[in-house]
């Protein structure tokens, strides 16, 4: 955090920050998909999620199991609902834990390591997918009543 300095003209005017924190975030913007994933583990268990977002490099999701490590690899199995199903090898890059009792215990970012055929098979239903929510986009925008508007 910085220190606020003073106030001129409405303007707030503060020092340098001293610590700066940075993460490295994703490249492609992630669109929102209901489906489960099947995981296989190194371990020969296999856990099933449920997706919560998902690109042509990464997906989320959340699961009951709390035990994933950073830099674990998987084997991930999905369906893009109305698309196609997806099959790549998984690097998890952040695990975030939640209080129990709030349904899924963790959310789990994963980055996909695909040939150059899985790669066009992961854009080609990244961009069904998003097509699909534009089309809900527009026909929901054709409902609404002048002076009405849509928040999502």
């Amino acid at each position: 955090m910085a220190r606020l300095k003073y106030i001129f003209l409405g303007d707030l005017h503060f020092d340098m920050p001293q610590i700066l924190h940075k993460r490295q975030t994703r490249h492609n913007k992630r669109v929102r998909i209901e489906g489960s994933v099947v995981l296989g583990r190194k371990n020969s268990r296999t856990a099933i999620a449920r997706i919560y977002d998902f690109s042509p490099t990464g997906l989320s999701f959340l699961s009951e199991e709390t035990d994933f490590l950073p830099g674990e690899s998987l084997l991930a199995s999905f369906d893009v609902p109305e698309c196609d199903t997806c099959e790549t090898i998984a690097t998890i890059v952040r695990v975030d834990n939640r209080p129990a009792g709030r349904g899924f215990r963790a959310l789990v970012a994963v980055k996909m390591t695909m040939t150059q055929a899985q790669r066009a098979k992961a854009e080609q239903l990244y961009l069904c997918k998003k097509a699909e929510e534009l089309k809900k986009r527009s026909e929901s925008s054709r409902t609404l009543r002048p002076g009405e508007f849509y928040l999502k």
